[in-house]
């Protein structure tokens, strides 16, 4: 039986409704996956640029601080460090406070010894590996004791937590930031186990409500009830003139009460007597292009 002519163009059409829809629908896929990845595009070239602004809003900063340390680098850091560790207030641009903390980052164990050369070298690895000896019980503790004396020092407290381990300075150990641990870890190297819990008991007391003097420490060495080469071992790695510090960078909207906005942290070589950029004790005849050491956001946007 032969189709007639109305049947004919009404299969075709139905035979090219499906088509359409299907054509329709690849059409749209398409649009959607172009769509789909010109975003994605828009978003990593969106991500790049962001970094690229902060990457060098981060070296601008730094660089500004660099200049100010250098300009206050024979100046004790006691007397340019408020009690909170608050050092400066710099106005950058678009209006935007920058608040310089600085803190003692040397009452922990140096780690990285490529850098020293002589007796530090045997010093360092001494006390770091007295350091590793210890249990975990009191490496936990060690890191509680550390931020409960930083709290006591510091009325406004650090934002970045300090560290029981460094990878720049000096051997010598901070004993006003330093924990028992470290501490101990330091008279075991220095071969005077037995004058552990005086020594400890000493210094404890000394630094309960300031921060020590010299003076202070030459005599609790003095008095201890040790053989002449542990007080020299003692001496030569025990100080209350650190030269390792943290800087704490906080970035503020003029004006603007709360939290910082961004906080960025790193670490400075600084005695105070107008050596910045060579530290004689981590590398003698190093010059550095920059006082600032591992500098980067730990928190913000």
């Amino acid at each position: 039986m032969k189709n007639r002519p109305g049947q004919l163009r009404r299969s075709r059409r139905g035979f090219a409704l499906p088509l359409v829809v299907l054509l329709a629908l690849v059409a749209s896929l398409i649009v959607a996956v172009i769509l789909d990845r010109s975003t994605t595009q828009a978003r990593m070239v969106k991500r790049q640029l962001d970094g690229y602004q902060d990457d060098h809003f981060a070296k601008g900063m730094q660089e500004a601080i660099d200049s100010w340390m250098k300009s206050v680098a024979s100046k004790p850091m006691v007397d340019v460090v408020e009690e909170d560790g608050h050092a400066m207030d710099l106005e950058l641009a678009d209006g935007v406070t920058l608040k310089l903390y600085i803190f003692d980052a040397q009452g922990a164990v140096l780690t990285d010894f490529a850098m020293l050369q002589g007796d530090s070298i045997t010093d360092a690895q001494g006390v770091a590996m007295a350091y590793s000896n210890m249990s975990v019980e009191e490496l936990a503790k060690a890191s509680k004791v550390l931020a409960e004396t930083e709290q006591k020092l510091s009325t406004t407290g650090r934002l970045t937590a300090p560290s029981l381990t460094r990878r720049f300075g000096s051997p010598s150990i901070s004993v006003n930031t330093a924990p028992d641990q470290v501490l101990a870890a330091v008279a075991n190297f220095a071969g005077g186990v037995e004058i552990v819990p005086a020594l400890l008991e000493a210094i404890d007391n000394a630094r309960a409500t300031k921060p020590m003097s010299q003076q202070e420490l030459t005599e609790i060495i003095s008095k201890l009830k040790a053989e002449p080469d542990v007080r020299t071992v003692l001496t030569r790695l025990l100080t209350t003139q650190p030269t390792f510090w943290q800087l704490e960078a906080r970035l503020f909207r003029t004006g603007q009460n709360g939290p910082p906005e961004a906080v960025y942290s790193g670490y400075s070589l600084l005695s105070g007597r107008g050596n910045l950029s060579r530290d004689r004790s981590s590398g003698a005849g190093m010059t550095r292009l920059s006082v600032i050491l591992d500098w980067k956001r730990v928190a913000g946007r």
